[in-house]
């Protein structure tokens, strides 16, 4: 499969401690883990905060339950809970087409917009929307890295799915394993590290 459908699957205890300093959010949002540190869901938790950032700025701050991601993962993939030859991760684009039938948190996709992944700036323009959903391809380097550069060789830790939602002047804030992770300009521009992104409109089922 291509880099932008192949299944992704990053499982990783995340670091102790979030941004530093911290970002300055558009509205705080909750982050949703859902076992991503031991599971490789992060294709379907990215969508969760996805939509917890869409009740967030309806004043809504109740957090998604992460075992319904653990559950959705499930019921696309196959995966067995405790079974890890099962634990294979999933197409992104088979998960958003999944959404737009199956609602989360009340919240249905609507549509979704491919968008180039190397241009920071119209992946900007998205996060300043609802925010945008990215697909990287992580590199060893990366593991321990609270924001993350273009160092090593880009897929050599895994395939991994974020949901950003936050930016300051040379940096784009992503929700990864419940934490606050950054990543900076040029691991936009460096190859082989964003294979895909995707501006996301949501609809309340």
């Amino acid at each position: 499969m291509s880099p932008q459908t192949r299944a992704l699957h990053a499982a990783a205890m995340p670091v102790a401690g979030g941004l530093a300093p911290a970002w300055s959010r558009i509205v705080e949002t909750p982050r949703v883990l859902g076992q991503n540190d031991r599971v490789g869901d992060c294709v379907i938790v990215a969508g969760f905060n996805a939509v917890q950032t869409a009740l967030a700025r309806q004043g809504n701050f109740t957090k998604l339950p992460g075992d319904l991601a653990v559950r959705i993962y499930a019921s696309l993939t196959g995966y067995v809970p405790g079974d890890e030859s099962t634990d294979n991760g999933t197409d992104p684009e088979a998960f958003l087409a999944w959404w737009k039938v199956n609602p989360i948190g009340g919240h249905r996709l609507g549509k979704f917009t491919r968008l180039n992944p190397v241009d920071v700036d119209g992946i900007r323009t998205a996060v300043t929307g609802l925010g945008c959903y990215l697909c990287v391809d992580l590199s060893s380097a990366n593991e321990g890295q609270m924001v993350w550069t273009p160092d090593g060789v880009a897929g050599s830790w895994g395939g991994h799915a974020v949901w950003a939602d936050e930016y300051e002047a040379a940096k784009i804030g992503v929700s990864s394993w419940g934490e606050g992770y950054g990543i900076g300009g040029a691991y936009f521009a460096a190859p082989g590290f964003v294979t895909a992104a995707f501006a996301l409109e949501l609809e309340q089922a």
